[in-house]
């Protein structure tokens, strides 16, 4: 768990930031690379965003893993109504896709849904 107020220098009431990340495949691992106006992603980079809004400036961050096994739904509980989720480490061979084969609960932010063979682990700030 952490804390995170980085970024946030210039942020006003109601202000927003806009981050996008290009995420691409090298071997066996990640590579991030910003984007920039005149990038465009390969074909083996995932897009990445991030919005954040001054409320988001002072947050708590933990990770958790969430699985689904044989393809079997699982929900998994959160310490606080997320803000923000994205994979920090895939543990499946089947790619995790935001709000395909995992979601946050649109009721409640704070209960994480995976199916679909998505396991990964989770990091989330609320």
């Amino acid at each position: 768990m952490f804390s995170d107020d980085s970024g946030c220098d210039g942020h006003d009431e109601g202000s927003m930031r806009l981050e996008i990340t290009f995420v691409c495949k090298q071997g066996n691992r990640d590579v991030v690379k910003e984007v920039t106006r005149t990038g465009s992603p390969s074909k083996d980079c995932l897009i990445k965003m991030k919005i954040e809004t001054s409320a988001a400036c002072k947050r708590t961050c933990e990770t958790i893993t969430c699985s689904s096994f044989e393809w079997m739904p699982k929900t998994c509980s959160l310490a606080g109504s997320a803000i923000s989720i994205s994979i920090e480490k895939q543990n499946s061979i089947t790619d995790c896709i935001l709000n395909e084969n995992f979601w946050l609960e649109e009721a409640n932010a704070a209960v994480l849904h995976v199916e679909g063979g998505c396991r990964a682990d989770f990091l989330y700030c609320y």
